[in-house]
């Protein structure tokens, strides 16, 4: 304590999305702390995105580099993709990897972002009781990854298959 205004309205959005996904075991709950100044020191404007190079990463860039203000939907400036080796990709599969890092910078610079990796091997934890990783563990690990860029990217996204009302 106290927590940064940035961390709990993304925590407290992370929860509208997977309550409305999962309405039989989750609930929102309040998040009651001190609010800390935010932010000590400016981060860099843009926003950071999780980018396997797939269908739902392309789209996420397309809709947030169109620079066109939607009513349907929100928007923020993007700056970067994060391309995470140890999810899509096993580890053990460098080669594979490399080749989709390659096409993965392509796109990404094609809409004048950033490309960023990493690797972990967070992944091998889907065999822990309670770590169902396609249904409700990947997405969390997911932000934890991009969490670590929050010093230089003031806001993160992490593409989705499927949309969530806003319940709050």
């Amino acid at each position: 304590l106290p927590v940064d205004a940035v961390t709990r309205n993304n925590l407290m959005e992370w929860q509208e999305a997977m309550a409305s996904w999962n309405p039989k075991t989750l609930k929102v709950v309040p998040i009651l702390a001190p609010l800390e100044a935010w932010p000590k020191d400016p981060c860099e404007p843009g926003a950071l995105t999780a980018f396997s190079g797939g269908v739902d990463s392309n789209f996420t860039v397309w809709r947030h580099c169109q620079r066109q203000e939607s009513p349907k939907f929100r928007t923020t400036s993007l700056r970067a993709g994060l391309m995470i080796h140890g999810f899509d990709i096993p580890l053990s599969q460098e080669g594979v990897f490399e080749s989709a890092w390659q096409r993965s910078c392509a796109m990404l610079e094609a809409s004048g972002l950033q490309a960023f990796r990493m690797a972990t091997n967070l992944r091998s934890m889907d065999r822990l009781p309670g770590c169902d990783w396609g249904n409700n563990t990947h997405g969390i690990w997911i932000a934890a990854a991009l969490s670590c860029y929050e010093p230089w990217c003031g806001q993160m996204l992490i593409p989705s298959t499927y949309t969530y009302p806003m319940l709050s």
